[in-house]
């Protein structure tokens, strides 16, 4: 007779001490997706998948097409090519990383402190990193390889994020939570 384990994969909910959810960026998609909308969605899930395995200079349209279930022209329809491509992995994987440090500190109450906040920014920001999809760590792996251009398309996106972490750091400092000097590059 065969011995029936009851196991599921962790979660967030699973690790003690974390306690905040994960939350994805607003996204208009998602209120009624299209057909089209759902492939594009499924496009760029299967480009992250691609530039986690082989980075963005080894990956081709062929192996993203592929991954998506579809043919490598079609990719067209959707994008004018692989760098809006990987522009928009990028783009996914820092919205997502916004989206949960403020709905973290949106969960904290009133009469948090800095350190309060601090500490709840620190949990979003590690938590997304340990979330099992492919945006993150595609986003590691390809963010110092794209050209400039994509970069600094990209970098709008986190200089709103990096006014989260300096105005942390102002606040902490004020209150003599850090002594080291703080300046976001």
């Amino acid at each position: 007779t065969a011995i029936k384990a009851n196991v599921k994969a962790p979660d967030e909910a699973d690790r003690p001490g974390l306690g905040i959810e994960a939350a994805e960026p607003e996204n208009p998609l998602k209120k009624k997706l299209g057909k089209a909308a759902l492939k594009r969605q499924k496009i760029l899930a299967s480009a992250a998948k691609v530039f986690r395995r082989r980075g963005y200079a080894q990956s081709t349209l062929n192996e993203i097409a592929e991954e998506a279930g579809t043919l490598a022209g079609s990719l067209y329809y959707y994008f004018p090519g692989r760098d809006q491509i990987v522009e928009e992995v990028l783009l996914h994987a820092t919205q997502r990383l916004r989206a949960n440090v403020e709905a973290a500190l949106k969960a904290l109450p009133p009469e948090a402190d800095a350190l309060d906040r601090l500490v709840a920014m620190i949990r979003a920001h590690v938590l997304n990193n340990l979330k099992l999809d492919d945006f993150t760590p595609a986003y590691h792996k390809v963010h110092d390889t794209v050209s400039d251009e994509i970069r600094e398309n990209v970098a709008r996106e986190p200089r709103t994020f990096v006014r989260f972490w300096t105005e942390i750091y102002t606040v902490g400092g004020k209150v003599g939570l850090t002594g080291v000097y703080w300046s976001p590059r």
